[in-house]
């Protein structure tokens, strides 16, 4: 073997092992590539009157973080298809989880509505008078029926901290509200919840003002006149 055999024989390999890391290198970036855009949603409602003023001598609230169904407990938006199939979205998403969405709704919607002094959560240094907790049953779009659904329903206890450290419960309702759509989009979707959402806030106020906030004595709230 001559002197230049023997110079080429290594650079032969050096070549290899170069083409090997850049091929590793290009394997790396194709498993590392982000992911398609995600779109992120809020459930929002607005309360159609202006903000009424907080009474200084009113109770305060806390709205804890509502707990929230298995079948909903996603920031994925769930689907229900016609043949029964449950989806859960990858791209298609709450901003914020179910729980703590909604619950922040509450919190707006009633620190507006002139019954409290104060609406916090449970992480308030000021200790509450009234606990507001929430159970999420149903957060979905409904695609069963003849036209796309939104559907939004929770289960509402109100309590209120007694002397021995237990709780009272105040009053307690389910409401449920399912909305017909004009198509099967996302945006539509978001909007039938955000009107779902403010029908039953303005349920909820109106049971607080006629009888929760009274006596506070009654054992349940009352229906809503229709």
């Amino acid at each position: 073997m001559n002197r230049l055999s023997l110079f080429l024989h290594p650079m032969k390999y050096l070549g290899v092992f170069a083409l090997a890391i850049l091929l590793g290198l290009s394997g790396c970036a194709s498993l590392n590539r982000p992911d398609p855009d995600r779109r992120h949603y809020l459930i929002q409602a607005q309360r159609p009157e202006p903000a009424l003023e907080r009474p200084a001598e009113a109770p305060i609230l806390a709205v804890r973080t509502f707990r929230v169904a298995p079948a909903s407990d996603s920031r994925g938006i769930v689907t229900i298809r016609a043949d029964g199939l449950v989806q859960r979205d990858f791209y298609e998403r709450f901003f914020l989880s179910p729980g703590e969405m909604l619950a922040g709704q509450f919190r707006n919607w009633l620190s507006q509505a002139g019954l409290f002094s104060l609406v916090t959560d449970m992480g308030g240094l000021t200790e509450p008078d009234l606990i507001l907790e929430g159970y999420v049953q149903e957060l979905h779009r409904d695609l069963r029926s003849d036209r796309p659904q939104a559907a939004l329903a929770l289960q509402m206890l109100l309590l209120r901290p007694t002397r021995s450290g237990a709780m009272e419960v105040v009053a307690q309702r389910d409401y449920h509200q399912v909305l017909d759509l004009p198509d099967g989009s996302i945006s539509s979707l978001v909007v039938g919840w955000n009107s779902a959402l403010a029908g039953i806030l303005t349920d909820v106020e109106s049971a607080l003002r006629d009888t929760a906030l009274s006596p506070l004595a009654s054992s349940r709230l009352q229906e809503p006149d229709r």
